[in-house]
């Protein structure tokens, strides 16, 4: 998990904010805390959508219910870990 964590991390650190750093004059650590920001919210969306798809799987009947919180549980444990790997670094 540390290791996605990382990689999030590195796929938005030079995208994230670098514009408004340099016009406020901010220091490097600016970036960091925004390219964190970019990662978690990016593994939020990403697992709000998978979240969505499962639901609409559930709903036309091609998973059973115990399949569906079954893969709802993973998915949230998984958010939680990555949260708190990327949070960590």
């Amino acid at each position: 998990m540390e290791e996605e964590a990382r990689e999030l991390l590195e796929v938005f650190k030079p995208h994230s904010m670098a514009y408004w750093c340099d016009m406020q004059g901010w220091d490097e650590s600016s970036r960091e805390v925004s390219a964190v920001e970019c990662a978690l919210l990016s593994v939020k969306h990403k697992h709000k959508g998978i979240i969505n798809v499962l639901g609409e799987l559930k709903a036309r009947g091609e998973l059973s219910e115990k399949i569906y919180l079954k893969a709802i549980n993973d998915l949230n444990e998984e958010k939680k870990e990555l949260i708190e790997e990327i949070e960590k670094i």
